[in-house]
């Protein structure tokens, strides 16, 4: 039976409020015994490049066996912050996390540990910077 609140979506999300995207990473990086970015490149540029990455991969992409690296959906996704509100299913059903963000980090870097960044990510991780 669906109760009252059948068919509704709901955003799960942590109480605290969202950590920046690169504040999360450089958590992340630290847990997994990498040092954060210090340099960091304007949006601007990286749109330019991504552009010409992409057309550069529209016309010699058929001979890869792979997506390109670099695009216009990975800048956005690197320069901008999002999260969602969880106040209904707090309100409506009682919910919260299951597991605290700094133990989430934790067990986020360690399957990182057993599970490596391939090498080509691990170099590019610093251009995406804000």
């Amino acid at each position: 039976r669906a109760g009252a609140h059948g068919g509704k979506a709901y955003h799960l999300s942590d109480a605290t409020p969202p950590p920046s995207y690169w504040d999360l990473m450089d958590r992340l990086l630290v847990a997994c015994g990498r040092e954060p970015p210090r340099a960091s490149i304007p949006r601007e540029f990286l749109v330019v490049m991504a552009r010409v990455s992409e057309a550069l991969y529209a016309r010699v992409g058929a001979h890869l066996e792979q997506e390109p690296f670099f695009s216009y959906e990975g800048v956005a996704v690197v320069a901008s912050d999002c999260w969602f509100n969880t106040s209904a299913i707090r309100r409506d059903l009682g919910w919260k996390p299951p597991v605290p963000p700094d133990e989430a980090a934790a067990r986020t870097a360690a399957w990182f540990t057993t599970h490596p960044i391939p090498r080509p990510l691990v170099a590019w991780r610093g251009l995406f910077r804000r």
